[in-house]
């Protein structure tokens, strides 16, 4: 039983923070592109709400999977944890394609909002302010599309490529390695830390340009 509740902790680590990491590119994606539209989306209430049915997906969806899982433990055949996918010669559960197929899928939406942002700010942003407001902003998207290339995918696509099964346990390391790099992302989105950076910056330029005058 342990097996099977560790080996489920570390699929919803991957399968929620992939969601939320989605999540925030949309809502950066509508607070860029669709500001005051999409004002009445962007609220606290709707997060906590989206929060709850992300979370509660994921443990629905966990029920069938620990079932399965541990019919295949009690076979006999391996006793490994993390081992949640088929040897070679049996068949794999329509499950199994969930992981991968979830990942690739939100890997898409975070490229299209990634381009929509960059080809939106692109349009829109002056000159003068076009290089601080880009970098701040594509920085989350960028971070965004390296934890899925890196931590996410990989050990996602394992599961279905036999030739890639031997290097399914580095892989899950690896992508364990994300939930620590998860609270930076978090504080990086939040627009207080862009708001208090922007002061911090208009700050120092006026006591260069002070200094400059003293000069």
């Amino acid at each position: 039983m342990a097996c099977i509740w560790i080996t489920m902790l570390f699929i919803n680590n991957v399968r929620s923070s992939s969601i939320f990491i989605t999540f925030i590119g949309i809502d950066r994606l509508l607070a860029v592109v669709y500001p005051l539209r999409t004002r009445h989306l962007r609220t606290t209430s709707n997060a906590w709400k989206s929060s709850v049915l992300i979370w509660t997906s994921v443990v629905m969806v966990n029920i069938p999977e620990s079932f399965g899982f541990k019919r295949y433990l009690d076979s006999g055949k391996d006793d490994t944890c993390f081992e949640f996918y088929r040897k070679s010669g049996q068949s794999l559960t329509g499950l199994v394609y969930l992981q991968p197929v979830l990942v690739c899928t939100l890997l898409a939406v975070n490229i299209v909002t990634t381009a929509l942002v960059s080809w939106t700010l692109r349009r829109h942003l002056t000159d003068s302010a076009k290089v601080n407001k880009k970098m701040n902003v594509m920085l989350i998207f960028a971070m965004n599309l390296i934890m899925f290339i890196i931590f996410f995918l990989p050990v996602s696509l394992v599961v279905i490529s036999e030739d890639w099964r031997p290097f399914f346990m580095p892989l899950s390391c690896l992508a364990s390695v994300n939930c620590c790099l998860d609270p930076l992302l978090y504080y990086f989105s939040l627009d207080g830390f862009w708001k208090k950076k922007e002061e911090i910056d208009t700050s120092q330029g006026q006591v260069a340009l002070n200094s400059y005058d003293l000069n």
